[in-house]
């Protein structure tokens, strides 16, 4: 079943699979408990950088706000962004506009330009009723997302897929829900972090519950269905429809 540890108890977790407390000994004590708790923000930043990792995949619905989604002016998406979220997404999984007017309301999917398709457009600041594509940038702190084309009015909206990382514990006390399988890849993955110093070897066999327990996570966020991939023009040129 999920649960909801703090940050102190995957911390004491981890320090116990190492064997250097024991949960009889009492609460760590502030120094080990202050090195564990930037370890464990460590490691969950390692892991935001890994794909496969994050264990669920979010949807927001951005109201299109006139002249806002520019190279110029672009929507910024993280923690003090235009849309307010805890992480900074890495990349957008997908983006789609939710056409008003319509009953029941109709998504329609968007582009995802890579960097080199972004390149090509040659009149970036277009503008129109309802972007064809959207390019992404994962600037620091907020991400940026440009549209294109910018959009001239806003009675519809800009729908992003995202996966949903994990979470920095800014204290100790602070709890957060874990999927299944996740407390245990982070106690014992932090235990080999916190290892790092102490001048003796890892066991083999938390070496090895903390490879197979992040391999069980990644098995198990592989299990997405997606569409296959064709190739059968592969070998002549890549033909760009905003360039012509």
């Amino acid at each position: 079943m999920p649960s909801a540890p703090t940050a102190l108890d995957l911390i004491t977790r981890a320090y116990t699979s190492l064997g250097v407390v024991g949960l009889e000994d009492g609460p760590l004590d502030n120094p080990h408990a202050q090195l564990g708790l930037q370890r464990l923000n460590g490691l969950i930043g390692q892991w935001a950088i890994q794909a496969l990792i994050p264990p669920t995949t979010s949807r927001t619905v951005i109201p299109i706000v006139l002249g806002k989604g520019s190279e110029a002016n672009p929507i910024t998406i993280g923690p003090t962004g235009d849309v307010v979220m805890t992480t900074r997404p890495l990349e957008l999984d997908g983006v789609g506009v939710l056409l008003s007017g319509a009953a029941p309301r109709v998504e329609v999917a968007r582009a995802l330009y890579t960097d080199a398709q972004w390149n090509a457009i040659a009149v970036k600041d277009l503008t129109g009723a309802i972007c064809t594509g959207v390019y992404y940038t994962p600037s620091v702190p907020n991400g940026e997302i440009i549209l294109w084309q910018v959009p001239d009015t806003t009675i519809h909206s800009l729908v992003v897929y995202r996966a949903e990382q994990l979470v920095t514990y800014p204290t100790l006390v602070t709890a957060y829900t874990l999927p299944d399988g996740y407390a245990d890849a982070i106690e014992w993955n932090l235990a080999v972090r916190l290892n790092v110093g102490r001048g003796e070897p890892v066991s083999p066999d938390l070496y090895d519950l903390a490879r197979s327990s992040l391999a069980a996570i990644k098995r198990a966020n592989n299990t997405t269905l997606s569409d296959l991939e064709n190739d059968f023009a592969g070998n002549g040129p890549i033909y760009n429809i905003q360039t012509g």
